[in-house]
C-alpha cells in the first residue's frame, strides 16, 4: 500500500467552520466560524490571507456582495457586519436583533 506524503496542516479556523462564500469573480473564498473569525482565503492556493477579528461570538454566516467589494456578516452576537474588503475596514455594524443572526 502507497501511502501519499502529507503536507504539513494549514492555518485556518480553529474551531468549526459555519460559513463560506465564494467571491462572484475572482478566486477568493471568504470564511466564518465557531472562533469568533472571518477569513479570507486564496482558492488556488488554498492559502489563509487574512483573519478579521469583528465579532465577538460564532460567526454564523457571510457573504460577498454582487460586486465584490463588501462582505457581510451574521453572528451569534445579534450583530450583522459589513466590510469593505478592498479597505479592509469595517463599514457598518446593524444592531437591533433580539437572538442569534443566523442567515
Amino acid at each position: 500500500m502507497i501511502v501519499p506524503k502529507m503536507s504539513p496542516p494549514k492555518a485556518g479556523h480553529g474551531w468549526d467552520v459555519e460559513s463560506v462564500d465564494w467571491h462572484p469573480t475572482k478566486a477568493l473564498l471568504v470564511s466564518g466560524g465557531k472562533d469568533s473569525l472571518i477569513k479570507l482565503w486564496d482558492a488556488k492556493s488554498g492559502r489563509e490571507l487574512c483573519s478579521i477579528h469583528g465579532h465577538k461570538n460564532v460567526v454564523l454566516c457571510v457573504k460577498w456582495n454582487q460586486n465584490g467589494n463588501w462582505v457581510l456578516t451574521a453572528s451569534k452576537d445579534q450583530i450583522i457586519k459589513l466590510y469593505d474588503i478592498r479597505a479592509m475596514k469595517e463599514l457598518q455594524s446593524f444592531r437591533g436583533h433580539q437572538k442569534d443572526v443566523t442567515c
